[in-house]
Formats: structure tokens, sequence, C-alpha cells
């Protein structure tokens, strides 16, 4: 090419080799264009479909995301079903009314399967785990905690032993191991209550709720 360049300005003008030259460089400058408008078109077409499959992964995330959350809510509402609704032909273990309390058979049960030692055998895990995942002090937030977060957890916040001593009870009486961790946490509210100086008449105020939303 620098050859040919070299002899067309050498080459007097109006000569052959000169006319020559210029058509052969003309075609190749040509050629070279065309190979650079391919390219830009290539490249540009892998872009849009680098784009493409983006768009469908963003889309996919997006439905998956749905589902989730659909997923999420399912579960809530069978815990509150779980939580306001004892096994079919037992006597409920929590009343109703607030605040929330073991009955009289609720009682019975939290002596039998020895919850108030379960709870202080395993205090110095559980104690620190509600303090990390309520900020705060919002009475109502820590009930919910403790009815609702540790009973379907109950492998964060007991050892072993005391798990497989709360299913065998569960088991020998009839009772849902989720039953058993109920009043669980009805006592595990209660003394984290006691360590944060709240009182359980602040479940019943008005700005309990909702005070930390």
């Amino acid at each position: 090419m620098l050859q040919l360049l070299k002899t067309v300005l050498i080459s007097p003008a109006g000569s052959f080799a000169s006319v020559f030259g210029i058509i052969v460089l003309g075609g190749c400058f040509v050629f070279w264009l065309h190979g650079k408008f391919v390219a830009m078109i290539a490249e540009h077409k892998h872009v849009n479909s680098k784009c493409d499959n983006l768009d469908k992964r963003i889309e996919s995330l997006r439905d998956d995301m749905h589902q989730i959350k659909g997923d999420i809510q399912y579960i809530k509402n069978m815990v509150n079903v779980q939580v306001n609704t004892p096994v079919q032909g037992h006597k409920a273990m929590i009343q109703a009314n607030s605040p929330l309390a073991l009955t009289d058979v609720g009682k019975t049960a939290a002596g039998e399967m020895g919850a108030e030692r379960i709870v202080a055998n395993n205090w110095e895990k559980i104690l620190p785990r509600i303090a990390a995942d309520i900020p705060g002090d919002n009475p109502y937030d820590i009930q919910t905690y403790c009815l609702e977060r540790i009973p379907v957890a109950p492998d964060s916040f007991f050892d072993a032993a005391s798990l497989e001593s709360l299913k065998i009870y569960a088991f020998k009486n009839g009772r849902t191991l989720f039953e058993c961790m109920k009043v669980i946490g009805i006592i595990i509210r209660n003394k984290y209550f006691e360590t944060k100086g709240i009182s359980l008449d602040t479940l019943d105020t008005p700005t309990s709720p909702s005070s930390n939303k």
C-alpha cells in the first residue's frame, strides 16, 4: 500500500500510473470503511443483544420478587393463624385479650415442660439476640418478636438439649412444638420486660403498636 502511494505521488499528473493508483487507493479506502462499518454494526447488535438479555433478567427478577413477597405474606398469615388458634381439641394456652398472658392451661404446661428453666439456661443466648434484632424498647415490637420470631426459629435461641426436651413434651401431650414455643415466648417477653424495666400495662397504650413504625 505504501509503495503504491509513493508511485502515485511521484507519477506525473494524468499519467496511467497516477490515475490507476488513485483508483486503487480509493477502492482500498472504500473497502476499509466498509469493514469498519460492518464491525460497528456487529458491535451494536452485540450490545443490543446484551441489553435485551439484561432486560429479560431484570423482568425475571421482578417476577421472582413478586413471588417471594407473596410467599412471605402467606407465611405471615399462617403464623398469625397459629398464634391465635390452638390445636383442635385443646384449650388455648395463651389468652387472647391484651396484654397477652398464659391461661391456667398454659401455666400448667409451662411448669410441666420446664419453661422457666429452659429460658434461664439459654438466657445468655436469647438476651443479646433480641437486643440486636429489636433496636429500642418498644413493648409491642418486643412482644411480636417473642411470639412470632422465636417460635419459627427456635434453633437460633435454644441449645439442642432444650429443643429435644420440648419436642418430647409436645409429642407426649399431643401439642405442636410451635404451641410450646409460644408459651416459652410469653415467658421470654416477661423476663425481657423485667430486664428493661418495661411494664406489661404499656402494651395497652394507644401508641405502643406504632411508636417505632
